[in-house]
Parts: C-alpha cells; structure tokens; sequence
C-alpha cells in the first residue's frame, strides 16, 4: 500500500492526492441550520501542483466571511427544497434533516473566483444538491454540476 501524497499549498494548507487533479485539504468550520460542522476543502490542481489566482480568491472570500456564505447557502438550500417539494415556505427542520453538506470545492477552469459547496440530499440521491458562489456571492444552486 503506498502513501498518499501530499503537499503544502498556500493558502489553503495541507493537502493529500486523491485523485488526478483532485487534492483533498484541511476542514472549515462551517455554522449550517443550527449545526456547527467541520467540512473538509477539494481543490483541483494544476500540472504544477499550484492553485491559480481564482482559486485563491475564491478561498479568500470565503473565508473572510463564512457565516455570510453559509446564510446564503440556507437560504438557497431552503428555496429549493421549496420548490422541489411545492412548498412556499419550507419548514427549516425539515430541510436541515433533508441535506447534508458533504465538502466545499474550489475548481480550477473557471476564468473568475468559484466555489461550490457540495451536499447529498434526500430527493436526488445520484447528483446531489450544489450552491455556487462567483466572486464571494452565490450565483446558482442546482444538481452537485452547478457547484463543480
């Protein structure tokens, strides 16, 4: 069995090879429908094992205000379960029980700082649920694909 590879990666930290370009980091503290969660990072590298300036960006603004990108995903989370299940104003518990935030990735082809956070959920097992954010705000939610 051979050792995982990892590397120091500025600003994100340590992180291990998983697989081709996929590089798994340190976990986020994240505050999420009333539950405090340690969520680990994914983070597609370049050939020269180095993240570029979106990535970079898109971590910085992320972490410079966690719990807004957090009140955004709820409330982007609560919306479309809402509208999966036809309801207006879906009950938060509910929802809470429904999703489950799997990990927060920074992809590396984007022309512009993204990043997406990653979550199973009840009504669409195989693609999941992903929240986007461009530029520090969310943008999209959708299948896991919106987040990648």
């Amino acid at each position: 069995m051979s050792k995982a590879r990892t590397l120091e990666v500025m600003p994100f930290g340590l992180l291990t090879h998983v697989h081709a370009e996929l590089y798994e980091g340190p976990e986020i503290d994240v505050h999420f429908f009333g539950t405090d969660r340690k969520i680990s990072i994914s983070i597609m590298l370049d050939e020269n094992l180095a993240p570029n300036s979106h990535q970079v960006k898109a971590y910085e603004l992320f972490i410079a205000d966690v719990p807004k990108a957090m009140k955004s995903a709820e409330a982007a989370v609560c919306k479309e379960y809402g509208s999966i299940h036809e309801e207006d104003a879906p009950n938060t518990e509910h929802v809470a029980k429904a999703v489950k935030l799997e990990g927060i990735h920074f992809p590396n082809y984007y022309d512009c700082p993204i990043l997406g956070l990653l979550f199973s959920c009840d009504w669409d097992e195989e693609h999941g649920l992903g929240v986007r954010f461009e530029h520090g705000e969310l943008t999209d939610v959708g299948p896991q694909d919106v987040a990648m």
